[in-house]
């Protein structure tokens, strides 16, 4: 097994190392891309992996961004503002500092969200000439799927190098079925009630007449 480990992970930076190879510095990253499911109220974390492989001291600065957090609001086939969707997610630490040639033990990047269900957003629009936000919570039917890439820089000399990897997080929603049955319960519900009520009334009625 541990044969066959060493041999993925020599896989992995022939393929994302190389680029860099060229430029005296590098680094891996693994695994360069990954899927988690965020259920209700849970909270899910990520691992990513960096890893050194020449003989040189690596710093790197992390950043992370959202690549579909904002879509556009479609009304009657025409755009009438943005949707920008204000996710709970978190990533530490944003600087490391790779060894050389630490094969063995990589630097680990820790990406966490959290599903609240009712998701805060914004939406984005103009208004009178100026640009307004306005912003708001709503709930989501299903799967919704954010797509995250983490970007791991290098400063070397004058050029500034990057690797990528991408966590796609798939937030679990209200089951539109689950959601129809409980809205058919509490109007049910209502209509038994208001007969009895309404039952009630006439029975006290007709005893008063």
């Amino acid at each position: 097994m541990k044969v066959v480990y060493k041999l993925t992970l020599a896989l992995i930076f022939l393929i994302f190392v190389f680029p860099l190879s060229r430029a005296q510095v590098g680094v891996g990253i693994w695994p360069a891309k990954v899927e988690v499911e965020v259920p209700i109220f849970k909270t899910s974390i990520v691992e990513i992996n960096f890893f050194n492989p020449t003989e040189k001291n690596v710093s790197l600065e992390i950043e992370f961004y959202c690549r579909n957090c904002e879509e556009d609001v479609i009304l009657f086939g025409k755009k009438i503002c943005k949707r920008i969707y204000d996710l709970d997610v978190k990533i530490s630490p944003l600087y490391l500092e790779l060894q050389p040639k630490n094969l063995n033990q990589s630097q680990k990047v820790f990406v966490k969200t959290f599903n609240p269900l009712f998701l805060k957003s914004w939406f984005k629009l103009r208004a009178f000439g100026r640009e307004v936000k306005i912003p708001f919570v709503a709930p989501f039917f299903d799967e919704k799927g954010f797509e995250y890439r983490i970007l791991a820089g290098i400063q070397e000399k004058q050029l500034k190098i990057q690797i990528a990897g991408d966590v796609l997080f798939k937030f679990k929603g209200i089951e539109k079925l689950s959601f129809l049955l409980a809205l058919c319960v509490v109007v049910l519900a209502l209509v038994i009630f208001f007969k009895k009520h309404v039952e009630s009334e006439f029975s006290t009625y007709e005893k008063l007449s």
